[in-house]
Order: C-alpha cells, then sequence, then structure tokens
C-alpha cells in the first residue's frame, strides 16, 4: 500500500541520518545482510540469523508494536476449535510482560525453537490462531500452515504473523485470494499457468493433452503454496528471495523451469507414469539450476497481464459476487480404465483446495438468443476423489440458464403453488427432507435442457460419459472394474421430462441421501419403456440466499458445491450428498435426470423400492 510503503521510505530516511550514510548506501547494504543471512541458512547456520532490517522489525514504531500485541493476545483468549484436536487455548504470552521483556521474550522462541517438533509446532499454531483471529472471513486453511512454517525458520512468532499479514493482504502477492471462500485465486493462477505451459513449452502441453494430464493435477499444491509444501528448502528460500521482491512472475517462471527440466523425461510416459513421476518430482531438483533456468525464460509481465485479463473477463461476466471474486471454470481430465485402481495423494489439502481446471465452452448460434455467456465446465471428479476414494462422473456447468429463465421458472411455479415434499425416514420417523415442491412435465424443456448440457460437455473427456454411462453396465453386471464397456448397449435419450422444482425456505434441508435409479415401465411409456436413469441433474435457480450448500461426502470428508443462478450440477446417482440447511432466503433447485435406453430390451432389473422413492424425490 502507499502507506507502508511512505512508512519504508521513512524508515530508511531514518537510518540514513543517523549512520550518516545515503539513502540508496542503507538500501545496498540492507540487501547484502538479507544475502548474507540467506547464506547463512543454506549453511545450515540458522541459528545465527540477524535481522537484515537495520533497525529491527519488531522494534518498528511503538504504536505498531501496541496494535500487533493486541491482535496476539486476543488469538491467546481463543479456544482451540474442535477440528484442531485440542480444546487448551493458546499461551502465546503467559505473563504481563513490558515491551523490552516482550520483544526478548518472543526472540528467544526464534528460529531454533521454530525447528524443533514441539516448540515450532506450537508455534506454528500460535502465529496461525493469531492470523484466523485477524482476518476471520478467511480463517485457516491447510496450505496456509507450509508458508507459515518458512516464515518461522528465520523470524520469531510476531515478525512472522506480520509477515503472513502482508503476503496475504498486500500487493503484490495476495496470497489470501487463493484461500477465499470460493478461491477466486487459485482459479485464475491455475489458467494462467495452463496458458504459460502452452505459449512456452507447446511440446510439453501437447504430450501431456494427449495423455488427458493437466498441470492442475500437480501444479495447484506449487503455487498454493509458492512451493514451500513439496520442495527442497535450497529452491523454496530462493523462490522467496524473489518473490518478496517481484511478486508472481517468479512463482510462474519457477514453474515453467520445473516443467522444462523434467520435460525430457516426461515426454517419454504415459498417463499414469507422470503422476508418478511428478509424486517423485520434487526430491530430485536442485534450487540454483532451477533458479538459473528460471531467468533464461523469456516471461514478461505483459504475457501474465495478458492471462489475467482473459480470466477476470470470462470471470467478470457473472452476476453478483462472482463478478467481484471470479467464478470457478474448469474442466478436468478424463481418468483410463484404471480409474478406481489408481490412486493420487491429495496431499494435505481440504476439498475445497483440490485442483481445478478451466475450460470455456462457446454455444452453438441458436442458443446464444437463451444463453449469450459462455457455458463453463467446472469438473469434480477429481476434488471427490479423496471423498469417495475413486473417480466418479460429475460435472458443474455455469451459465447453462440466463437469469431471465431462472426468474420465469420461479414465477411459473409460486403461481401455480407448492405442495408438501417431506419425506421421513421408514426406521426413525424423523424427517429426512422438509421442503415444499411444484411438478410439471415439459419435455420441451426438459429436451432444450439437455441439448445445452450435451453441447457444453462436446469433445470434452465427459462427453463419452454423459452420453453412454460406461458404468451402468458395470453395475447390472454385478461387477466393479471401472472399466469402459462397449457403448453400444446404453445411450442417452434425453432429461427426465418431469421437472421437480423444489424450494427450501429458512431451516429447511436435505439430509445425506443417494439418488434412486428410476425406470420407466408404466402403461403410457409404449416405446420408451425401461428407460433408466443413472446421473442426477440439479438445476440452480437462484443464489440469493444463505446457506442450502449441495454437499457431498465420504470417508469423512465432504466437498460443498455452491448453487450459482443457472448453473447445472451433473452427477452419477450414487454419490452421497445433501442439501444443506437455509439459514436465510428462499433456495430454487429443480431436480431431474439423465435417462438412459439400452438395445437389449428388458436388460435393466426392477426396483419397485427405487422407483417410488425417485418419484417421490
Amino acid at each position: 500500500s502507499q502507506a507502508g510503503s511512505d512508512a519504508g521510505h521513512d524508515r530508511i530516511a531514518e537510518v540514513a541520518e543517523s549512520t550518516g550514510q545515503d539513502p540508496k548506501q542503507v538500501v545496498e547494504t540492507k540487501k547484502q545482510l538479507f544475502n548474507q543471512s540467506m547464506d547463512a541458512l543454506m549453511q545450515g547456520r540458522c541459528g545465527g540469523l540477524q535481522n537484515v532490517d537495520g533497525i529491527g522489525i519488531a522494534n518498528i514504531g511503538a504504536n505498531e508494536r501496541e496494535d500487533r500485541r493486541e491482535y496476539m493476545k486476543k488469538a491467546s483468549t481463543e479456544k482451540a476449535s474442535p477440528g484442531a484436536g485440542s480444546n487448551q487455548s493458546l499461551d502465546i504470552y503467559e505473563e504481563d510482560v513490558d515491551d523490552d521483556d516482550l520483544d526478548k521474550k518472543t526472540r528467544s522462541r526464534s528460529s531454533s525453537q521454530a525447528l524443533g517438533m514441539g516448540h515450532g509446532q506450537d508455534a506454528l499454531r500460535r502465529v496461525l490462531r493469531a492470523y484466523s483471529t485477524y482476518d476471520g472471513e478467511v480463517g485457516y486453511c491447510q496450505g496456509m500452515n507450509f508458508i507459515t512454517a518458512m516464515f518461522l525458520t528465520f523470524l520469531t512468532e510476531e515478525e512472522a504473523f506480520w509477515l503472513l499479514v502482508v503476503v496475504m493482504n498486500e500487493e503484490p502477492y495476495k496470497l489470501r485470494e487463493l484461500f477465499g471462500e470460493d478461491m477466486a485465486g487459485t482459479h485464475e493462477v491455475l489458467y494462467i499457468a495452463e496458458k504459460l505451459l502452452a505459449q512456452f513449452l507447446p511440446k510439453l502441453s501437447k504430450h501431456m493433452e494427449e495423455e488427458s494430464v493437466h498441470v492442475s493435477m500437480f501444479v495447484t499444491q506449487w503455487l498454493l503454496t509458492v512451493y514451500t509444501s513439496t520442495f527442497p528448502f535450497d529452491l523454496v528460500s530462493r523462490v522467496w528471495d524473489s518473490f518478496l521482491v517481484e511478486g508472481w512472475k517468479v512463482v510462474y517462471r519457477v514453474m515453467l523451469s520445473l516443467l522444462e527440466y523434467a520435460s525430457k523425461d516426461i515426454l517419454e510416459l504415459k498417463f499414469e507414469d507422470i503422476l508418478h513421476y511428478f509424486r517423485q518430482f520434487p526430491s530430485r531438483v536442485k534450487g540454483q539450476d532451477i533458479m538459473a533456468g528460471s531467468l533464461k525464460i523469456a516471461l514478461k509481465r505483459k504475457h501474465i497481464q495478458k492471462h489475467v485479463k482473459e480470466w477476470r473477463r470470462h470471470a467478470g461476466g457473472g452476476d453478483g459476487p462472482a463478478k467481484q471474486r471470479g467464478m470457478s471454470r474448469f474442466h478436468t481430465i478424463r481418468r483410463r480404465a484404471s480409474d478406481d485402481n489408481s490412486s493420487i495423494s491429495s496431499a494435505t489439502f481440504t476439498s475445497r483446495e483440490i485442483a481445478l481446471l478451466k475450460m470455456t465452452v462457446p454455444n452453438p448460434a441458436h442458443m446464444l438468443k437463451k444463453s449469450p455467456k459462455e457455458i463453463v465446465v467446472e469438473d469434480l471428479s477429481e476434488p471427490l476423489l479423496p471423498v469417495i476414494g475413486r473417480m466418479k462422473f460429475a460435472v458443474l456447468l455455469h451459465n447453462v440458464l440466463t437469469p431471465e429463465e431462472c426468474s420465469e421458472l420461479i414465477d411459473r411455479a409460486e403461481e401455480h403453488g407448492f405442495e408438501d415434499a417431506s419425506i421421513y425416514d421408514r426406521r426413525t420417523n424423523r424427517v429426512h427432507r422438509n421442503c415444499t415442491r411444484y411438478v410439471a412435465d415439459d419435455a420441451g424443456l426438459a429436451d432444450n435442457w439437455f441439448e445445452r448440457i450435451s453441447h457444453a460437455l462436446t469433445g470434452t473427456p465427459h462427453e463419452r460419459k454423459l452420453i453412454n454411462a460406461p458404468w451402468i453396465r458395470a453395475r447390472n453386471n454385478g461387477t466393479a472394474t471401472g472399466k469402459e464397456e462397449d457403448d453400444r448397449h446404453y445411450r442417452a435419450v434425453g432429461l427426465n421430462e418431469r421437472l421437480r422444482l423444489l424450494r427450501y425456505r429458512q431451516g429447511q434441508f436435505f439430509h445425506s441421501h443417494n439418488d434412486a435409479v428410476f425406470i420407466r415401465r408404466g402403461p403410457d411409456d409404449a416405446e420408451r419403456s425401461g428407460e433408466t436413469s443413472s446421473v442426477s441433474v440439479h438445476v440452480y435457480l437462484n443464489q440469493k440466499f444463505k446457506g442450502g450448500l449441495t454437499t457431498f461426502r465420504g470417508q469423512g470428508r465432504h466437498l460443498d458445491v455452491k448453487p450459482r443462478t443457472g448453473s447445472i450440477l451433473v452427477f452419477e446417482h450414487d454419490i452421497l450428498h445433501e442439501g444443506q440447511r437455509v439459514t436465510q432466503g428462499k433456495k430454487y433447485v429443480v431436480r431431474t435426470d439423465v435417462m438412459y435406453s439400452d438395445a437389449s430390451v428388458g436388460f435393466f432389473t426392477s426396483d419397485a423400492s427405487g422407483t417410488t422413492l425417485t418419484q417421490q424425490l
């Protein structure tokens, strides 16, 4: 900020005046001291590091020091969250001390203690707790811990806290945007990484595309933590030395250098081998070589700004918060026949920090009147992997319906009226869903929506999964190999024309459930008899409410999907999910299914109970 810049100039002027040096000489001296400190760190002499600022970071102004004390004291009085595994209160300062004693006490817990398994973890916990108090909106996200731990190898706890505040909130870093609720910053940097890879390493980019390996599958962890989570410390310290001066240009340049370093090996590998290679890759690199290679890459700020503008132009096209923060516009990656037998480590990230990937899909000309914005495909199969333990078909399509179309549907339902749609648990007789609904049979609208969905997925790895649902035959044959069968047997014929528009008021919810299969076998079905559903479709009609997230659950983990006006969520029936309680406002969502036909009459088995439940839903 301008204020911070002015304060920095004032401090330099003070040092110059007190020492009789020229201000430029003071700056050069500070740089030399910092480089000496870095050299000492690289030689294993961390315990002897001194402040590189001529007047000491912890002694910059009594008012600033008092502000820091207040934040740290506030954090010290808060209890640990239940998820932290402890309800012990923080003990940052155990006794009332004056400012000089405080500085001495804090400094006594410097890098030598931070490197210890016990004291270091306590210091890390205190700094992160303090930041979660300072910035309640972001709080704490996994990934921040790696960055903070790196700070603590150089700085005292208080200095590490305030450096964390700077890199999270100030230009040219703005790491805070990576950890926000919608992770708009993460989406942006992944988009830029994808474009830079294609621009500077086109051969490698093409090979990885052919192998269905996207950069988000391995660079998310690199970028989200600015390399602190997986790479050797000699590279991490060099990256941050430059990052604090130049900002994100360094991060992208190092990414390209790493991929260039690995390209010779990757070009000889296939899908699974590439993923295995990247799991072992960080331990093989030498920091000095990577940084030297990065300086040879002709990356300019204008290259980055070009892609930033592209991203923000697309992301800014939405309404409401999406215009300010950016909307997820990603698709990921198909996995080969070994989907269910393969595993990719999700490291230590939460579900909302898992890799995403972007692709925009232009609408056909005849659809522009209905949906003028680009349809954006966000793949959820990779983020769902650590939640449900295997690859499943799940995508979230944005901008499929216009706000006007959504409003018309809501008005139509409100005009006709809603009926009670409560569902009760048969064993406990407790309410499982307590919303209301409006049901309409509209084949024309269902066909229109299916056309938009199928067109958006055309040319993507998701197209065949939507059209052929390869898991159906494995399910009916009693197998679980995940191997895709011959696509002659099953084909999507459209959406179920029975559209169930659900209205959730404040306090209403739909507890965890799997969607059951619906099979046409009524007297009026005629040639469509035997069609079966296998994919659930949620059409979100509004977003101005609180709560009401769609949440996928499994293995003690979860993945939240935030409804957006005009977005459509498409996923396999058997994924466990829930509609969280609406805490304010009203939520409107249309529920329907993708229907599939089988060339062999009578192939599908009957499931009367499933049919009944699905008809209820």
